[in-house]
């Protein structure tokens, strides 16, 4: 039977993939990224705000540090996030993404020094191929101009939410769930709200369409955020954790497939048989690396 440190990164896999949907439907109709972002971090905070001893407010967690590194972490890769869907194609950036498995290894076992299994290190590898296959688009071969600096801003995205993993785990049992992250959350809602300043006339300007897209892709994306922050934090596993969230890959080809055409996402019909390939490849790899990390 899995465990909940496994069945909780599936749900969340599941809901990004879900909200994905919802979220590329609200930028076509008109929502910008700086709005989603906001909107996706106040609900995020909310979600979070039940753990909080409101006994002890405003008590946070001492040092008092972490909680602000945790928060500014986050921040800053739904900001490259954003920057680097804005600039180059998914194609590109989301393969990049994919190296946040093999970043979370790598602070693990050079930062601090923590011994991990030979096939914790296979399965991460393996499902960052995956990642990369399923996102090979044979259909576009004309490269983005701006696709180097996509690929910076996805590898800088994917380090400071490798970063964030870490210290949400490394920290959360010595400063206290409630204490660390609840504020961490808070502080990482108040910059967000700080980001939107400058396109503070995008929120008056979303229509009601718009607003119908927004809200249930904002709850999903913000769900599966604290599905994840929370089995990390209570099971303390992020090497494995992160493996198996790799797969929201697969559930994003599965609910392209099954519901994309309600959002009038046409993904799948460009790069023909070759690209359907390359997603069986991709979700192959994946499987197995989850197998592994189980």
């Amino acid at each position: 039977m899995f465990s909940p440190a496994i069945l909780m990164p599936l749900a969340s896999a599941m809901l990004y993939a879900l909200a994905a949907l919802f979220l590329n439907a609200a930028g076509k109709a008109g929502v910008t990224g700086r709005v989603t972002t906001a909107f996706c971090n106040v609900l995020l905070a909310l979600f979070f705000a039940q753990f909080y001893d409101w006994s002890q407010f405003p008590a946070v967690g001492q040092p008092f540090w972490p909680v602000v590194l945790l928060g500014v972490f986050f921040v800053l890769g739904q900001g490259f996030t954003i920057l680097a869907l804005s600039i180059g194609e998914v194609s590109i950036v989301s393969p990049v993404m994919g190296l946040k498995v093999i970043l979370v290894n790598v602070i693990l076992a050079v930062g601090l020094r923590e011994a991990l299994p030979l096939q914790v290190w296979i399965a991460a590898g393996l499902s960052t191929l995956g990642v990369a296959a399923l996102q090979i688009n044979p259909g576009k071969h004309k490269r983005s101009p701006h696709a180097f600096s996509a690929m910076l801003c996805a590898f800088l995205a994917a380090g400071f939410f490798a970063a964030a993993d870490i210290v949400i785990e490394y920290w959360s049992p010595r400063l206290g769930f409630g204490l660390f992250v609840p504020p961490a959350m808070a502080v990482s809602a108040l910059l967000a709200l700080l980001f939107l300043l400058p396109d503070g006339a995008g929120i008056r300007s979303l229509t009601a369409k718009a607003w119908k897209i927004l809200i249930p892709g904002g709850i999903l994306l913000a769900g599966q955020s604290f599905l994840l922050i929370f089995a990390i934090a209570r099971y303390q596993q992020v090497a494995q954790i992160n493996i198996v969230y790799s797969s929201r890959g697969i559930w994003s080809v599965v609910f392209v497939w099954l519901l994309g055409h309600f959002f009038a996402n046409v993904e799948l019909k460009q790069g023909g048989k070759a690209r359907g390939v390359y997603r069986l490849i991709g979700a192959v790899l994946i499987t197995v690396a989850i197998a592994m990390a189980v």
